[in-house]
């Protein structure tokens, strides 16, 4: 009985039981992050509709980004700099964005990126960035009808890593996805209703939508 949750208290104290549980965790994720970070440095992703970042890549994950370093807390500047290359079809490095972040106070201690990084960013940058709110269907309606990308900002679970994620379009009526985290999640595809599910719902002021593009906006923006 005391073991229905997997973590006990008993006498105001940890049970051995419950701290092996904790270790046994531990080393998993040790072993699962190694894992993702060889994966990530030595498989190479390219796509024809953005330019790939990845922030498990050993290029990366050790640079700082303010207190902390870009393999557990920058998925917000490493999804700037996949849609301001891909739109200017440059390669902007994800060290340049997270810097541009920390100098310009969009950086947030333990919490990763202020979500105000995303339009703040694109605008120093030129770009168009509306915010959609929730709205899947109207971003389904853009992604199809123009050259644009746009970021999502999702509850954790809907990759292993990552809480922003680059969309860069739509593909037999799914939505293409790219996560920072794992190059391997950059094969997945996901519906509709998936991504509605999977958007963030907490009381944001803004987002979780955010529409971004070079051109001229048709819908007057």
């Amino acid at each position: 009985m005391l073991r229905i949750f997997d973590l006990q208290w008993y006498n105001g104290q940890d049970s051995n039981y419950a701290k092996d549980r904790r270790k046994g965790m531990n080393i998993q994720k040790l072993f699962q992050r190694i894992a993702q970070l060889i994966v990530n440095t030595l498989v190479p992703y390219k796509s024809a509709d953005v330019q790939y970042y990845s922030q498990y890549n050993l290029k990366y994950f050790f640079k700082p980004y303010g207190k902390e370093h870009a393999g557990v807390s920058a998925c917000g500047p490493f999804t700037c700099a996949m849609v301001a290359s891909s739109l200017l079809k440059k390669k902007i490095d994800p060290v340049e964005t997270m810097k541009w972040s920390v100098d310009h106070g969009y950086y947030a201690y333990k919490k990763g990126s202020y979500h105000t990084l995303i339009p703040r960013y694109s605008e120093a940058m030129g770009f168009i960035c509306v915010d959609l709110g929730h709205d899947v269907d109207e971003l389904k309606n853009r992604l199809e009808s123009r050259t644009s990308l746009a970021i999502l900002l999702c509850k954790e679970k809907i990759f292993a890593s990552g809480r922003h994620f680059v969309v860069a379009g739509i593909e037999d009526g799914y939505f293409k996805i790219y996560n920072s985290c794992g190059v391997l999640d950059c094969y997945k595809k996901f519906t509709v209703q998936q991504i509605k599910d999977a958007l963030a719902v907490e009381n944001v002021s803004i987002g979780p939508i955010w529409w971004i593009t070079k051109e001229e906006s048709v819908w007057g923006e």
